[in-house]
């Protein structure tokens, strides 16, 4: 698939097209615009060939989780289920205007005969149904007389035909079109072949189109397309109990209408066991399981109320309640107790279950670092299911951006592409192990588990509270700063991690029973410091549990908590110099995810570090300094520095102190 540029959107500027994967996997440094690119293919400022923005779905960390509360008291879900309504119309729109010129081309194609025109006009429209508008017997009965009238005057007859047969009769008599050999297969065929030929029409001039519908649905289907036919992309636990619902009302009027003619010979239509679950399946929830159950979600599975719908009662006032259980320990949990990782295999089975509900389906997904929290056998699950069902299968494009080595190395061949900061060659094909070196520069593992059993080790080794930084340069900056402005031994321990992404993880996946880092080490402080900028925002964002406002004056350092746990999540405090304008707008808002704050730039203004740094244009006229240089260099470099040049950093270690000491730790 080839990727263009179309207009800038907030760090995206031109770039050079480039030939995707079907399957593409993004990486690169904090800050090189992952997050803007995704947004910019969504809004359509970056397109993919071929594929309209109405077909892609939009998918970030927080969305790819199942909601349980009511959307419509939710601004945000509110605000996503508004979007895709108007993307949803925007697409059956396109549809029928394609399938609008394809009958017109028909039409062309027949020499404006005018006995075709009217089948192909009544063959095109939604609601055209051969067997109830043209395939009456009493309609065959009244035309074999007509055909043995010699007269053959149409208008005696026209109270005896059905409205819409004396219709397309009259069409072939006013039009002297043959009469005497018409019967019910030919007129069949008729329409069988201007539908077909609409169809026709339409893969030729929109074949990639007519496959998204064909491939999700059928081919016909674009006849009579409406917006229930397009599947809703959103995890909202309210549409699969409204959909449970809507089943057991079915099931219920079948059952009741099966015993009104069984017992009391009432002249109704109902269908057997095998025919309704031919017909419309087994129930959402059964589906779901079956789901669940073949891609092995840790063992849990859906279950409902003793639902049964009842004569009387009014359906709006019935519902159905969808809890969670675990198969093998038969416990009962809501969604928002899962861990992270199961958050995101629940929320991947959902949307297995989606695309096979024989409805339009998204053509393309955007997958913005829904692996952050998962383990790497998790990772590798994931990432088969993208390759194997959604692409292979399903025939969907997939652009999976990700901040996490353990993806890159685990990504198909060929996949990787990294994101540049600047410049027109925005996205660069990489080999696998470059882009791992890419991410893991300054990092002082390349390995997840080692990562995860270093941390473990060293929590265990110290009575210390623990602050949490995104890298190995991180914790020497901090580290040297407190040898140089103080005298006493550091009162915390600095524990670099493996990136912002995991550290985010670590800590979202803090309430885990088995393995969580608060429930492991209930009686400590853990403080998790990330950079103001777009990947170190959104790291600390994503960690939603610790919802308490500490510290609200981002230039004391943004801060957030959960007092019960001792646990904090901390970004840099923001120094008062050029470098506030490219975080705070006024006051204490601040630009969140478009801020640019990594932690070489509490530093900015030193003589002895200017090579360290670059002034950069931007949209309107107004620079904006960058860090440039090697993380482990610049590190370093600090050491040679005296104690004058660490004014800035204090406010950060003034923060980290204050957190100490205002929690409740036992003394050290």
């Amino acid at each position: 698939m080839k990727l263009k540029y179309k207009e800038d959107h907030i760090s995206i500027k031109y770039f050079d097209e480039i030939d995707l994967e079907d399957f593409t996997v993004f990486t690169g440094k904090n800050g090189s615009g992952k997050t803007h690119l995704l947004e910019a293919i969504d809004l359509g400022k970056a397109e993919v060939e071929g594929v309209d923005k109405s077909e892609i779905v939009y998918y970030n960390y927080n969305d790819f989780s199942v909601f349980e509360g009511k959307t419509q008291n939710d601004p945000l879900r509110n605000q996503r289920r508004y979007n895709w309504n108007n993307e949803r119309n925007q697409l059956i729109q396109r549809i029928n205007e394609a399938k609008q010129r394809a009958y017109q081309k028909a039409v062309r194609d027949s020499g404006n005969d005018a006995v075709e025109n009217y089948i192909y006009d009544q063959a095109q429209k939604p609601n055209f149904d051969f067997e109830n508008q043209f395939g009456k017997a009493e309609d065959y009965a009244v035309l074999e007389e007509f055909k043995a009238d010699d007269i053959l005057n149409i208008n005696r007859y026209s109270s005896r035909f059905s409205p819409s047969f004396y219709q397309l009769i009259n069409q072939f008599v006013v039009n002297k079109k043959e009469i005497l050999t018409l019967d019910k297969k030919l007129l069949e065929d008729y329409f069988t072949n201007a539908r077909e030929r609409i169809i026709e029409n339409f893969e030729t001039e929109n074949k990639e189109l007519f496959q998204y519908i064909d491939e999700s649905t059928t081919g016909d289907k674009i006849f009579s397309l409406n917006p229930n036919d397009i599947e809703n992309p959103d995890f909202f636990l309210e549409d699969i109990a409204n959909e449970e619902k809507e089943y057991q009302f079915k099931k219920t009027k079948n059952s009741l209408d099966k015993l009104e003619a069984e017992e009391w010979g009432s002249e109704i239509e109902y269908l057997d066991k095998d025919a309704f679950l031919d017909k419309y399946g087994s129930s959402p929830v059964e589906q779901i399981n079956e789901v669940l159950k073949e891609y092995d979600c840790n063992g849990y599975f859906l279950t409902t109320n003793r639902f049964q719908a009842q004569l009387g009662q009014d359906k709006k006032n019935m519902n159905v309640n969808i809890q969670l259980k675990h198969r093998e320990k038969n416990y009962q949990t809501t969604f928002k107790q899962l861990s992270s990782g199961e958050k995101t295999l629940i929320a991947l089975s959902l949307l297995i279950y989606k695309t096979r509900k024989n409805k339009v389906i998204p053509r393309m997904l955007l997958l913005d670092e829904v692996d952050s929290s998962l383990h790497p056998s998790m990772i590798k699950r994931l990432l088969s299911v993208i390759q194997e069902h959604f692409v292979r299968k399903l025939k969907m494009k997939v652009i999976l951006a990700t901040h996490s080595p353990t993806t890159v190395a685990l990504a198909p061949p060929d996949s990787v592409f990294t994101v540049e900061r600047s410049g027109n060659k925005k996205i660069i094909k990489e080999d696998i192990q470059k882009a791992i070196d890419i991410l893991t520069e300054g990092f002082a593992t390349l390995n997840v588990d080692e990562s995860n059993l270093g941390i473990e080790y060293n929590i265990s080794n110290t009575d210390l509270p623990i602050l949490f930084t995104e890298g190995i340069t991180d914790k020497i900056i901090i580290e040297t700063a407190w040898e140089k402005l103080y005298d006493t031994s550091m009162p915390f321990f600095v524990q670099d991690c493996f990136d912002a992404s995991f550290l985010a993880n670590l800590f979202r996946r803090g309430y885990d029973t088995n393995d969580g880092i608060f429930v492991n080490h209930h009686d400590r402080i853990l403080i998790a410091l990330f950079d103001f900028d777009e990947e170190g925002y959104n790291s600390w964002n994503s960690i939603v549990k610790l919802d308490e406002n500490f510290e609200p004056d981002p230039r004391k350092g943004l801060a957030k908590c959960n007092q019960e746990k001792n646990a904090f999540k901390l970004l840099l405090p923001v120094p008062g110099n050029d470098i506030e304008k490219q975080v705070i707008k006024s006051g204490n808002h601040t630009f969140k995810n478009d801020s640019l704050l990594p932690i070489e730039l509490l530093f900015y203004g030193l003589p002895e570090l200017s090579s360290f740094y670059r002034k950069e244009l931007v949209t309107g006229g107004s620079e904006v300094v960058e860090f440039r240089g090697k993380k482990r260099k610049f590190a370093n470099k600090l050491k040679d520095l005296d104690k004058s040049k660490f004014n800035s950093i204090v406010p950060l270690l003034d923060q980290i102190k204050r957190i100490i000491n205002t929690s409740t730790q036992p003394d050290v």
